[in-house]
């Protein structure tokens, strides 16, 4: 609307005229005007996914993934990168800025979703207007379905407030999943959504389909336990032939720009390597962060030792560790590797395309931990699924991550198939669960149970954001005890070193001899922090303290109340 201005002159002793001046305020767009055509409908919706991009990528690879017991923070120490820590060792309370991050983040997306659907929803008029609509509301289904599985009873918002519709409160969590159950299915049966013309449709993940629509409904279902509901979207999915596995050098791509637009990824957002263009994926310097501490050459870091067999077994795609900037964030834990070593063998495919060995690295790689290193939160195992690549980065500080990021992949939709199949007794499960082990290159399963559907959840979607919410549905479905899995989280700091243990270095002497043939040890210390652990109310996270300061009306999750 426009902005008047009203400018009284005053000339001398004369008392006379006054000037009104109508001018349209400069830089902001007009609402009286703006909402109405099919290129208001696409800006708008470019709002919408500008900010789900953005939000999507830092909540599942910055937040969730240390939520959990597939990934460390690591880093330079007990002391480095506090927020994240406190995620990674469950110490966290309602002050938390990556929580406060994700929270005031997925209702920005709500909020943008909003503003497009109330101007739109019910005048949509055009084929573009229509699929706007569409998209819109799904984006608004995913940050709800975000909101409703961590904060349980997050405030059910569908229109833009205004200053007259006072304060919300929590809405209760059966009435969001119901919201989600008629919204997504509203959206599957429009008509609206676009789909792909074949699996190697470049269209892959970047825009929702109709099936991404049916694989969150999917979603939606098992968290309710609805398994043949669950079961009816997914294999619509699979069924429309449209997304497949990626096979060969793709799979060991995924992760990298050389995998967007991937037949395996039903959601995914995207980055364009162009500094003067489109959306370009920092995240507090992505490249940093996610690569081995302090780059090569440095002997209290990792380093390379033979560049040769560095050369020959990365070839032109080195990780960004070369810089050498990297900061050792997201480690695999233990627990992970133990579980894929168990499944798999030390030289299993998928193992050494997603985490490799100390003894690997010095054998194969041409790198190790140098010989005065003591690394925090690592146990000697390296990350290679998804590292920071040379050809991913666009500037040197870390910043410009060019290679788009999925929420949503085929891998998953078979591994929700498969349990969804396992609990309505479905002959097809197995099949669907074994597709994923044939790409994994590992043994087939001979019969389904949870506890194997479980560990194989972990193996595949590690390091993807997903393992904290899967580990709340299956408690909440009675598939595994939440606590007693991450009951431990944080109470002891683990280091890795190849610093032998000895009477000059006494916090050594407890240390346990690795498994790898390369001299290495594994020790931890207490951790200090004294709420490390995870107890029952954990499984629900705090509403940020900053939201609580301004709305009274929302109530502090059960457990949180005297959190700070």
């Amino acid at each position: 609307m426009k902005k008047t201005l009203y400018l009284l002159f005053v000339i001398g002793a004369l008392s006379s005229c006054q000037s009104l001046l109508d001018i349209p305020q400069q830089g902001v767009l007009n609402m009286d005007t703006f909402y109405k055509t099919d290129e208001d409908a696409q800006q708008a919706l470019a709002a919408v996914y500008n900010e789900w991009a953005y939000k999507f990528a830092f909540s599942n690879f910055h937040c969730k993934l240390l939520m959990a017991d597939d990934t460390w923070q690591g880093g330079n120490g007990p002391a480095d990168g506090a927020s994240g820590a406190a995620l990674s060792r469950a110490y966290y309370d309602s002050s938390n800025e990556k929580i406060k991050f994700m929270y005031e983040g997925y209702y920005i997306i709500v909020n943008r979703a909003n503003l497009l659907l109330d101007s739109f929803q019910d005048s949509a008029d055009s084929k573009i207007k229509k699929q706007a609509v569409a998209e819109a509301r799904f984006f608004r289904a995913w940050a709800y379905y975000e909101l409703v599985t961590m904060w349980d009873n997050p405030p059910l918002v569908k229109s833009v407030l205004g200053s007259d519709d006072g304060k919300v409160s929590n809405t209760p969590g059966e009435e969001t999943w119901k919201f989600l159950e008629d919204e997504l299915k509203d959206i599957i049966s429009s008509g609206n959504l676009t789909e792909k013309s074949s699996a190697t449709d470049p269209q892959a993940g970047v825009r929702p389909t109709k099936q991404t629509a049916e694989a969150l409904l999917g979603k939606v279902y098992m968290w309710e336990g609805k398994y043949d509901l669950a079961l009816q979207q997914l294999e619509s999915v699979i069924g429309s032939h449209l997304y497949a596995l990626a096979t060969g050098e793709e799979y060991e791509d995924l992760f990298s720009i050389d995998s967007n637009y991937s037949s395996e990824y039903l959601l995914s957002n995207n980055s364009i390597l162009d500094a003067q263009n489109g959306f370009m994926f920092d995240i507090n310097a992505f490249g940093c962060n996610n690569d081995w501490i302090f780059g090569k050459n440095v002997n209290e870091g990792f380093m390379i030792y033979d560049q040769a067999k560095w050369d020959a077994y990365f070839g032109d795609d080195h990780p960004f560790c070369e810089m050498p900037i990297g900061w050792g964030f997201f480690n695999p834990t233990q627990k992970l590797a133990d579980a894929f070593v168990e499944v798999e063998g030390k030289e299993g495919y998928r193992l050494n395309n997603t985490i490799i060995s100390n003894d690997k690295m010095h054998s194969d790689v041409g790198a190790w931990a140098g010989t005065a290193c003591n690394l925090f939160e690592h146990c000697g195992w390296w990350k290679i699924k998804n590292i920071s690549r040379s050809k991913n980065i666009l500037f040197s500080g870390g910043g410009g991550y060019s290679a788009n990021f999925p929420d949503i992949r085929y891998a998953e939709v078979l591994l929700l198939a498969a349990e969804a199949g396992f609990k309505t007794g479905s002959p097809k499960a197995l099949g669907y669960f074994n597709e994923i082990r044939d790409r994994a290159k590992a043994p087939h399963a001979g019969a389904l149970d949870m506890p194997t559907i479980i560990k194989e959840n972990l193996l595949e979607l590690c390091f993807e954001g997903h393992r904290f919410q899967d580990l709340k549905r299956w408690d909440r479905n009675g598939d595994l005890d939440m606590v007693a899995v991450l009951k431990d989280k944080g109470k002891n700091n683990y280091y890795f070193t190849p610093l032998p243990p000895s009477a000059d270095n006494p916090k050594y002497t407890d240390a346990d001899r690795s498994s790898f043939t390369e001299p290495s040890w594994v020790y931890t210390v207490p951790a200090t922090e004294s709420r490390a652990g995870f107890d029952a109310y954990e499984k629900t996270l705090p509403y940020p303290q900053s939201e609580l300061d301004v709305n009274p009306n929302i109530k502090q999750n059960p457990g949180w109340e005297s959190s700070l």
